[in-house]
């Protein structure tokens, strides 16, 4: 099919699966086929038929020349094309963001999300091992996301009610809104807040999801159908931890380096077993650990370390455990 036909039928929502493939497919292979896309679709209202001539104008207002009526604007052919590349992120150009295409597919396809009428725009921030992201939400709230981890949300959504979806692990600084509580949902806790700054940790695979307050009050709820319902606010001080293994959950203070000391590049490891200790340098630094020394893995640690490098960290480990370790681009061996 041709791909102004799979644009017009992303336009009104009609794509299959397999057409949603291809299209992203065919915006991937070019940076130019990105370019033309991303413009399109930040176009409002567009028919079907007016998609070339979408293209057309787009291609005028960066040129300043005028298209022949009738005619396909060729950005790869045509003599402009070298300034199109140099005028990326213009104030001219009505961007929807990156990886526009890609997201949407993925949620549609990927994850099942409530549906409510009209447009709706997803927009996903992700993580990889190794890094860290800070950003700004369109109400105005911040977000510390940590590495690994990923938060999604549909930015047309924050305008009536403010909810966003996190598995990984981050920090909010949420702007008060007494008419529209913020919500994060987790794969184990809903938590909900007017105003305040707290952490939220709910990694895949781990068995606790944990909901820290910094400042503010914090009402969390379990979201699992086979527990009962039941909401707990916590304080400032407050943290609430749920076992995805019995399901129950355990509300005590914690200590900030340990909670919340990754946003400030602190690690700080309170009587944890070396596993676990592995567990997070390997999301922290993206390394990989291969263990060939039969070591004592329920020794317990408890150590803190501001901005150190891996070096740094592996070498008082080593110490501490008795061993030798080799450090190759991504993996760690330790003999």
């Amino acid at each position: 099919m041709a791909i102004d036909h799979l644009i017009a039928k992303y336009l009104d929502r009609t794509l299959t699966e397999t057409e949603a493939g291809e299209l992203k497919n065919w915006v991937e292979s070019d940076p130019v086929n990105r370019e033309i896309f991303e413009n399109i679709v930040a176009h409002k209202d567009l028919s079907g038929t007016a998609i070339e001539t979408s293209k057309q104008e787009i291609f005028q207002k960066i040129t300043g020349n005028v298209a022949m009526p009738g005619r396909s604007v060729d950005l790869k052919q045509h003599k402009a094309f070298s300034f199109w590349k140099h005028i990326r992120g213009a104030a001219a150009i009505f961007i929807i963001g990156l990886s526009a295409l890609g997201v949407w597919w993925h949620a549609r396809y990927q994850s099942p999300v409530e549906n409510t009428p009209g447009p709706r725009v997803l927009v996903e921030k992700e993580t990889r091992r190794g890094q860290k992201l800070t950003f700004r939400l369109p109400d105005g709230s911040v977000v510390k996301l940590n590495a690994a981890s990923a938060l999604s949300y549909f930015e047309n959504t924050l305008e009536g009610k403010r909810e966003v979806k996190l598995a990984g692990e981050a920090f909010f600084e949420v702007v008060e809104d007494k008419n529209r509580p913020f919500i994060i949902q987790t794969k184990d806790l809903d938590v909900q807040v007017l105003g305040t700054s707290f952490n939220v940790k709910a990694f895949p695979g781990e068995a606790n999801t944990q909901v820290a307050v910094a400042t503010g009050k914090v009402a969390v709820s379990v979201n699992q159908q086979d527990i009962a319902p039941g909401e707990k606010e916590l304080i400032p001080g407050e943290m609430l931890s749920f076992s995805t293994e019995t399901g129950a959950t355990v509300t005590k203070g914690f200590d900030w380096n340990e909670h919340l000391g990754w946003k400030d590049n602190i690690l700080y490891f309170k009587d944890k077993r070396l596993e676990s200790v592995l567990t997070r340098l390997s999301r922290t630094y993206n390394v990989n650990f291969e263990v060939k020394k039969n070591l004592n893995m329920s020794k317990k640690i408890t150590a803190t370390y501001k901005e150190a490098s891996l070096e740094e960290i592996l070498m008082s480990l080593s110490a501490a455990y008795k061993f030798e370790y080799e450090m190759n681009t991504n993996e760690v061996i330790i003999k």
